[in-house]
C-alpha cells in the first residue's frame, strides 16, 4: 500500500521562510514590475487570491533561497575559531539515539530555538538585499542618518538574536544526546 504524504506549513516554517521571503520579495519588487503589481494590488486592497497565492509562493521560495544564503553564511560565522567569545561549536547528533521522548524533545527544540534562529538570521540576510536594493533604486538625500541608524539597530538585534538562539539550540541538542553541555569545540 502506497504511503500519503501531507503537506502542512506549521507556524515555525512560516517565521523561518516565508516572513524573510517577503522582505526579499520586497527587494524583487524594486527590480521587477510584476512583483511592484503584486505588492500594490496587496497595499490597495485589490488582491485576488491568484495574486495572494504568487505572492505567497514567491516569498517562500525566495525565504528558502535566503535560508540558503544564511546556511552558507551565518552558521559557517558562527563555527568560525576567531570568533572567540561569539563562537558556537557544532551540535552533536546522534541520529541513531532519536526515539520516543528523546525525539518529542527534539522536535520541541527544533521549533523553540532553531526556527527562531532561522527567522532572525533569514530575516538578517533578507534585510541586507533589501536595503541594497533600496539604495541602489532610491536616491541618495532620502537616506538619511537617522534611516540608517535604525537600520543598522535591526541588523544588529537580529546578529544578536540570531546568535543567543542558535547558541541555546546547539547547548540543548548536545545536552539531550549526550547528557551534558558541549557548545565550545576543543
Amino acid at each position: 500500500m502506497a504511503e500519503s504524504k501531507t503537506f502542512a506549513l506549521n507556524f515555525g516554517e512560516a517565521i523561518a521562510f516565508v516572513a524573510p521571503g517577503f522582505l526579499a520579495f520586497k527587494a524583487v519588487s524594486y527590480f521587477s514590475g510584476t512583483a511592484q503589481s503584486w505588492l500594490a494590488a496587496a497595499a490597495t486592497g485589490d488582491l485576488t487570491v491568484g495574486t495572494f497565492l504568487f505572492v505567497l509562493l514567491a516569498s517562500t521560495v525566495l525565504g528558502i533561497a535566503v535560508s540558503g544564503f544564511r546556511a552558507l553564511l551565518i552558521d559557517n560565522l558562527f563555527h568560525c575559531r576567531w570568533l572567540k567569545g561569539w563562537r558556537i561549536g557544532r551540535p552533536d547528533f546522534k541520529w541513531n539515539q532519536l526515539d520516543g521522548a528523546k525525539l518529542e524533545s527534539f522536535k520541541f527544540m527544533n521549533e523553540g530555538y532553531y526556527r527562531y534562529f532561522q527567522f532572525y538570521s533569514n530575516s538578517l540576510i533578507a534585510l541586507l538585499i533589501l536595503l541594497v536594493a533600496r539604495f541602489s533604486k532610491t536616491p541618495r538625500p532620502a537616506w538619511t542618518m537617522w534611516y540608517w541608524l535604525a537600520a543598522m539597530l535591526v541588523v544588529g538585534t537580529l546578529f544578536w538574536s540570531a546568535h543567543d538562539s542558535y547558541s541555546r539550540y546547539a547547548k540543548a541538542v548536545n545536552e539531550l544526546f549526550s547528557g551534558a553541555s558541549q557548545t565550545e569545540e576543543p
